[in-house]
C-alpha cells in the first residue's frame, strides 16, 4: 500500500514553489542589504556617536549661533547694530584692557587673512568688541595700522551683552584671550579660532567657505 506522500514532501518536489521561495529569499537579502546602513546609522547616532568635522581648522559651532541684534557705538561715534554687519562674513575679536602683544598679533592675523582672499577681501569685514571703555584712548594710536576695521565702544550693558553671546563651551572672550571668532553672513556665530591659530589654516578655512558660499 502506498502511503499519499506529506504536504511538506508535495511542497518541495514542487519546482515552482522551490523557486518560489528562492525569490522570496533573494528579495528578503537584498532588502536587508538596503536597509542595513540606515540601521547602522541609527545604532551609531542613539549611542552618541559622531563623524569627525574633518576640513576646517576652526572651531565649528553646531549648530550656528544667531546673536542679538544689539545697537552700539562705534569709534568714530556713529551707531550700529549687528544687523548691519550682515551680508558679509565677519572675524570678531574682544579686548578688554588694552591691546597688547596677543591683541596685536591677532589684529594682523585677521588682516593678513583678509588680504590673501584677493578679490573675495570685500566679502569679509573685521570687528573688535572694546569691553572697557578706558582701553579705548590707548586704542586710538594703535589703530591706525588697520584701517576699515569696525571698532565698538559702548554702551558697556550692549557690550557685555554681546560678550555673553560668544560664550563657548571651552572659552570665552575673558578666560580665552585672543580667541578670534567668524560669523556667517546672516549674522550667526559659526566658528572660532584659538589666540595661537595658524593664519594658513584660516586662510584656508575663509577660502574654502567663500568659494562655496553664495551670500556674502
Amino acid at each position: 500500500m502506498m502511503l499519499a506522500p506529506s504536504f511538506g514532501e508535495t511542497i518541495m518536489s514542487n519546482p515552482n514553489h522551490r523557486q518560489t521561495v528562492r525569490n522570496r529569499l533573494t528579495l528578503v537579502s537584498i532588502a536587508l542589504v538596503v536597509a542595513l546602513p540606515a540601521v547602522l546609522s541609527f545604532l551609531l547616532y542613539t549611542s552618541g556617536w559622531r563623524p569627525s568635522t574633518g576640513g576646517n581648522y576652526g572651531e565649528l559651532v553646531e549648530p550656528p549661533r544667531a546673536i542679538k541684534n544689539l545697537e552700539f557705538q562705534t569709534l568714530d561715534g556713529s551707531r550700529l547694530r549687528v544687523s548691519d554687519l550682515s551680508k558679509r562674513w565677519a572675524f570678531v575679536y574682544f579686548v578688554a584692557d588694552g591691546c597688547g602683544a596677543a591683541c596685536e598679533h591677532s589684529l594682523y592675523k585677521m588682516r593678513q587673512v583678509r588680504l590673501t582672499q584677493g578679490e573675495n577681501a570685500k566679502r569679509l569685514q573685521r570687528v573688535l568688541v572694546v569691553v572697557d571703555n578706558v582701553a579705548v584712548e590707548k586704542l586710538r594710536t594703535q589703530l591706525g595700522e588697520y584701517p576699515g576695521m569696525v571698532v565698538i565702544t559702548g554702551p558697556r550693558e550692549n557690550v557685555r551683552t554681546l560678550s555673553e553671546e560668544f560664550v563657548l563651551p571651552t572659552s570665552t572672550p575673558f578666560d580665552g584671550p585672543g580667541r578670534i571668532y567668524l560669523l556667517d553672513p546672516a549674522g550667526r556665530l559659526m566658528m572660532s579660532y584659538p589666540a595661537d591659530a595658524d593664519p594658513n589654516g584660516m586662510r584656508k578655512d575663509l577660502k574654502r567657505l567663500l568659494k562655496v558660499s553664495q551670500i556674502g
